[in-house]
C-alpha cells in the first residue's frame, strides 16, 4: 500500500521563520540566483534581514548580490557557530551542492521550500483520509520511476524536507520526455 511509503512526520516548514530568528545570529543565504532573490524577499517580508550570501567557489561570480557581500561557502562554514544558513538555490543539474548543504550537520541550516507562496501543506492525515483515491492514482502509474516520483513528491509535501527531492529518479532529464515529445508531434528519437 502506498501509504506505507509516506513518512508521518511534522512538517519542517511550520514555524520556520521563528526558528531562523531564534538563533539570534546573522543569516547567510546559500546561493545567489533567482531563488536567492525570492527567498530574500520572503525573509524581508517577514522582517528578517539577510546579512550576506555564500556559494561554492565555482559559482561565486560577484563580490556582492542584492547589495550584500558574497562569500566562499567553504571558508565561511569554518565558523558555523557564527551564522544561520538558509538554502536559496534550486536543484542544479546534478543536485550535489544542494544535497551536500542539506546533509551538512556541522552548520545550522534551514530551507524554505516555497519562497513565493504561503500555503497549507499536505498532511499525512489528509493522505490517510483520502487513501483510496491516492492508492488508485499510485496504482495507475505504469512504471516504478513514476511511482517513486509520486512518493517522493508526497513525502516532500508532508514533511517540508526538500531532501525528498533526491528520492526521485535523476537521469539528467525527465524520464518521460520521449513520450511528451511524441504527443507534441516530435516522434521518438
Amino acid at each position: 500500500m502506498f501509504l506505507d511509503l509516506i513518512e508521518n512526520v511534522p512538517n519542517e516548514q511550520k514555524g520556520i521563520f521563528e526558528r531562523i530568528v531564534s538563533h539570534k545570529l546573522p543569516i547567510i543565504l546559500y546561493g545567489m540566483g533567482d531563488i536567492s532573490r525570492r527567498v530574500t524577499e520572503k525573509l524581508n517580508g517577514k522582517g528578517i534581514e539577510v546579512a550576506a550570501y555564500a556559494v561554492d567557489a565555482p559559482y561565486r561570480l560577484n563580490d556582492s548580490f542584492m547589495g550584500k557581500p558574497v562569500y566562499d561557502f567553504a571558508i565561511i562554514k569554518k565558523s558555523p557557530e557564527k551564522y544561520v544558513f538558509v538554502s536559496a538555490i534550486g536543484d542544479a543539474s546534478d543536485g550535489m551542492p544542494l544535497k551536500r548543504f542539506l546533509e551538512d550537520d556541522s552548520i545550522i541550516h534551514y530551507t524554505i521550500s516555497k519562497p513565493d507562496v504561503d500555503h497549507e501543506e499536505i498532511t499525512y492525515e489528509y493522505l490517510s483520509d483520502n487513501r483510496e483515491k491516492f492508492q488508485r492514482t499510485y496504482d495507475w502509474l505504469s512504471d516504478e520511476e513514476s511511482k517513486q516520483t509520486f512518493v517522493a513528491y508526497l513525502n516532500l509535501k508532508v514533511s517540508g524536507n526538500v531532501l525528498y527531492n533526491f528520492n526521485a529518479p535523476r537521469a539528467g532529464r525527465q524520464y518521460f520526455n520521449k513520450t511528451t515529445q511524441m504527443f507534441a508531434g516530435g516522434g521518438h528519437s
